[in-house]
């Protein structure tokens, strides 16, 4: 296969609220990288004379992707019901192909039977202790399971409850009709609490009680796949976690994937800059931040980190974040032989709030997601998180999910964050294939942002099975780039493009949604900047 791609400019772009923000910031790394592919076009025009054009080709060798690839950690305790239909008809838009239960740190102080936390606890986070219970049972999950056709994937309370209980929740839920098929023996063991690590010192001591329950678990369910809570440390942190997996894996009995959790930080770099744009105003003692969760910026700080986004270069660095995250998860290169990798949780992680709810956001996830396809050993990808607020939800809860912002935002309950928008497209393009390769984009035009991790303007996969075939490509560059469906070898296709401002707020209102189009195309198609777009 090989793809036409030209690249011009884009004189009048019609994202107009970011065109003066970003029509200087690229001029430099335009002329110094581009210059001799530069057509004239003129705003969205279709005709493109191209001198020098981009090849498209496959990339290395086809990987296989399991039905159960893709999906969504649970955050449910909040608010909502498993059962409201409303919720339902959207989840059911994300075509999702596993969801995790009952979720992330709770389900180390989960009681099943409640569907709730355990009583009497005086371990775990605060909120464990304090709000207001909203059961999740497992009778819960079967109805979504039902409605969605996805796969339950089942963590396991291995720090509060004993290996007895656990075999009558999974017993439990196989009685119900649920498939035991993907079982994690807790969550994050290896994180630095206080309570994780009087239980679990080293990853000896993790290894050797893993080891009971793997065998247990597996003589009641002979198919099921188990996998353990592997680190995935940076290089500051604590000699304990940095040597979790060296201690835990010559140990391992029966394991048949390691779990890893991976977070892309882009808040370090906003906030010295944020902080000290704050400070050049005048803004001193920068006093405390503002109410809301995970906050560490005053409110001045945090207007200040919005007009650091807006300077020309920033949206560069932030788009480069993940980039930067994937050379540094480097664990799966150390998996024992025929061990996989399943990553139940991942995202940005964005506490200062400035980011976070952005088009830009959902760019950066669906980034995540591509870039973490690259790594066979790979086979699961559930994101963190499926609803909530702006800090990782796909779907927005009945809360106003702005509420970190100095802006003054509504949200739509069960409306879409900009993570919900790309994510949902991917869902689409992963729905029912079999197999992946990667796209390769020669000569490969890269954004160089400033001090970080230089990165491709495109990234693209085809999927397919048998003799179906689908392609989705990110645009994560400020040009409109046109490419031909007819030397991809699909003519006449059904494209689905979403793309708006980075810096736009996506708050699942329609008025607040990014733009998007369904539409057949004979052959030229233009991938419009900031985009994602998906062609059957």
């Amino acid at each position: 296969m090989r793809i036409i791609i030209a690249i011009c400019t884009t004189k009048g772009l019609m994202l107009s609220p970011f065109k003066n923000n970003y029509k200087h910031s690229f001029i430099i790394f335009i002329a110094a990288t581009w210059m001799p592919f530069l057509t004239a076009c003129h705003g969205r025009s279709q005709k493109t004379i191209s001198q020098t054009p981009v090849h498209v080709d496959k990339a290395g060798q086809s990987r296989s992707i399991l039905p159960s690839f893709l999906g969504y950690n649970n955050n449910f305790i909040w608010t909502g019901s498993w059962r409201d239909e409303p919720f339902l008809d959207v989840l059911k838009t994300f075509k999702p192909q596993a969801l995790r239960y009952p979720g992330g740190t709770w389900s180390n102080y989960w009681d099943w039977e409640t569907g709730w936390f355990l009583k009497d606890l005086d371990v775990g986070p605060r909120y464990v202790r304090n709000i207001k219970p909203n059961p999740s049972r497992l009778e819960d999950l079967k109805v979504v399971i039902d409605r969605t056709g996805a796969t339950p994937v089942f963590v396991v309370n291995i720090m509060t409850r004993d290996l007895k209980s656990q075999l009558a929740m999974l017993e439990h839920a196989q009685m119900i009709g649920l498939p035991i098929k993907f079982v994690e023996l807790g969550n994050e063991a290896d994180h630095p609490n206080k309570f994780y690590t009087s239980l679990f010192p080293d990853g000896q001591t993790y290894a050797r009680k893993a080891n009971r329950w793997i065998k247990a678990i597996k003589n009641r369910f002979p198919k099921v796949q188990i996998a353990v809570a592997a680190a995935s440390p940076y290089p500051t942190e604590a000699q304990r976690r940095q040597q979790w997996n060296e201690q835990m894996y010559p140990l391992l009995e029966g394991a048949d994937a390691a779990v890893f959790h991976v977070y892309a930080y882009p808040s370090g770099y906003l906030s010295q800059q944020a902080k000290a744009l704050a400070k050049s105003r005048g803004i001193e003692p920068l006093g405390k931040p503002r109410p809301g969760p995970g906050m560490v910026f005053t409110l001045p700080e945090q207007q200040a980190s919005v007009d650091i986004l807006k300077r020309p270069g920033s949206m560069a660095y932030v788009l480069g974040v993940p980039f930067g995250r994937m050379k540094l998860f480097t664990e799966t290169e150390y998996l024992p032989a025929g061990m996989s990798c399943w990553i139940t949780e991942y995202n940005l992680f964005d506490n200062n709030g400035a980011f976070r709810g952005r088009w830009s956001h959902g760019l950066a996830t669906a980034t995540m997601t591509l870039l973490l396809m690259e790594r066979p050993q790979v086979q699961m990808l559930l994101c963190h998180a499926l609803y909530g607020n702006t800090l990782f939800a796909s779907i927005f809860w009945d809360k106003p999910a702005f509420d970190h912002l100095s802006e003054q935002v509504s949200s739509q309950t069960l409306g879409l964050s900009a993570q919900g928008e790309t994510m949902q497209v991917i869902g689409h393009a992963l729905e029912g294939m079999s197999h992946a390769q990667q796209l390769s984009f020669s000569p490969a035009h890269m954004i160089s942002p400033n001090k970080a991790t230089a990165y491709p303007s495109l990234l693209g996969w085809e999927f397919s099975y048998k003799k179906q075939t689908r392609v989705l490509i990110l645009n994560l560059s400020p040009t409109d780039q046109p490419i031909s469906l007819k030397q991809m070898g699909k003519p006449n296709a059904l494209v689905w493009q979403k793309f708006d401002d980075p810096m736009r707020l996506i708050s699942g209102f329609k008025h607040q949604a990014p733009s998007s189009i369904q539409k057949q195309v004979a052959d030229h198609l233009v991938l419009p900047a900031y985009s994602i777009t998906l062609i059957k």
